[in-house]
């Protein structure tokens, strides 16, 4: 059987009495001196044989539940009926299973997914809540349903369309003359590829100062068409929005890939400037397209990322 398959014979529990309930009527795994079992005194919350993934103990009266951790709980139950999710917890989808299989409401199922690198809460009342990465969330009771103490706000980060098109216009002799060059050899770019390194602070310089000398416009359309370019960028700006290692789609061909990843280091480069941090409504799932833009060392406001 498979550890996900496992997850099926997970108990489920809809309160702190459901546990008790559970604890009462459940063998610790023996300690065995001979054999130095580490999973002696465990109380196994799926199938025994599955004691060293899926198991629990009562510290204090607290109810402590481990998922694939030896060391630290992902979620602690307390006689108050607060649980607790541990900052601890493996932030992915084998997570999000377990506390599905793990909490149990009253006509409510609460269901943990992830989308888009999160781990959203749906418990039944319409709304999608967030599980902050790296954080404690404690969630409680209102009657028969999960609640959860405080819910976490999230940012989105929203384009300004007006100083976008202000960066783009800075640059409109260099998309004309892009535009020219690749209508008549769309394989630009691969007559460069073998270009391993260039002056990153003379391209910063004209990405502030744009030029319409057609000598110089050729050297910024070779680095942002020719992959070896754009690599040596990334490491430079400590950024993977223009694409990781492995994510590469090779040298730009025309002048509609080209413009796309020019447009791209504009987002890096200029990116306190074109985006702004907008709160969402609380309950909403939020798909942050444009934070992967502020991953670089040209984000200056770090504590927002």
């Amino acid at each position: 059987m498979s550890y996900g398959n496992s997850m099926n014979e997970l108990q489920p529990f809809g309160c702190y009495d459901d546990i008790l309930f559970y604890l009462s009527r459940t063998k610790p795994i023996a300690v065995r001196k001979s054999t130095h079992s580490r999973n002696g005194g465990r109380i196994p919350l799926a199938e025994r044989r599955y004691v060293d993934r899926y198991w629990c103990r009562k510290v204090n009266g607290d109810v402590e539940m481990f998922c694939d951790s030896n060391i630290k709980p992902t979620l602690i139950w307390s006689p108050q009926n607060r649980i607790t999710i541990t900052s601890d917890m493996w932030y992915d989808w084998r997570s999000a299973e377990f506390l599905s299989s793990i909490l149990y409401g009253q006509g409510d199922t609460p269901t943990f997914y992830t989308k888009s690198g999160k781990i959203y809460w749906y418990n039944g009342d319409g709304n999608a809540y967030l599980l902050p990465r790296g954080q404690d969330y404690e969630i409680g009771k209102d009657g028969a349903t999960f609640v959860p103490v405080k819910p976490v706000q999230e940012y989105k980060h929203v384009m300004r369309k007006k100083r976008m098109a202000e960066i783009r216009s800075m640059f409109k002799p260099f998309f004309q003359y892009m535009e020219a060059v690749l209508a008549v050899d769309p394989e630009f770019g691969r007559s460069y590829e073998n270009v391993k390194y260039y002056d990153v602070e003379e391209f910063e310089n004209l990405l502030r100062n744009p030029t319409d000398d057609p000598s110089i416009m050729k050297e910024m359309l070779v680095k942002c068409t020719t992959e070896a370019s754009r690599q040596h960028l990334s490491a430079e700006w400590k950024t993977s929005s223009l694409g990781g290692y492995h994510t590469y789609k090779g040298t730009c061909i025309g002048f509609k890939q080209a413009k796309e990843q020019f447009e791209k280091i504009l987002k890096v480069f200029y990116f306190n400037e074109v985006f702004e941090y907008v709160p969402i409504e609380i309950g909403k799932e939020v798909h942050d397209a444009n934070a992967k833009y502020g991953y670089s060392k040209w984000n200056r406001i770090s504590g927002k990322r």
